[in-house]
């Protein structure tokens, strides 16, 4: 990472780190962190310093026949009904929130 020593690393717990992160805008992110609470925790820091025409990858949304990780796909649809902001899912797996 020393090519890019504008990026800070921030290690932890995400929910309990998300106050490290330094405030800025987004274009893209990508939350690729399996569980519920860290995704939900992520859609909710990182949707609102997204700048219009940004977009959020979230991984592992599914489907998945062996329902390996259905936190994720919880948290995204909990976050785009208490927020009214649609998703797209796609057969890859990933679910993407684009902000209009």
């Amino acid at each position: 990472m020393k090519d890019f020593p504008e990026i800070k690393i921030v290690q932890g717990w995400i929910p309990d780190v998300l106050s490290e992160v330094p405030e800025q805008e987004y274009r893209f992110v990508h939350i690729d962190v399996d569980l519920y609470q860290p995704t939900l925790d992520c859609l909710h820091y990182f949707y609102p310093r997204l700048v219009h025409g940004g977009i959020i990858v979230i991984d592992d949304f599914g489907p998945w026949r062996n329902k390996k990780w259905p936190g994720c796909q919880q948290a995204v649809r909990l976050f785009s009904k208490q927020s009214s902001i649609p998703f797209a899912a796609f057969d890859s797996g990933n679910a993407v929130f684009f902000k209009r």
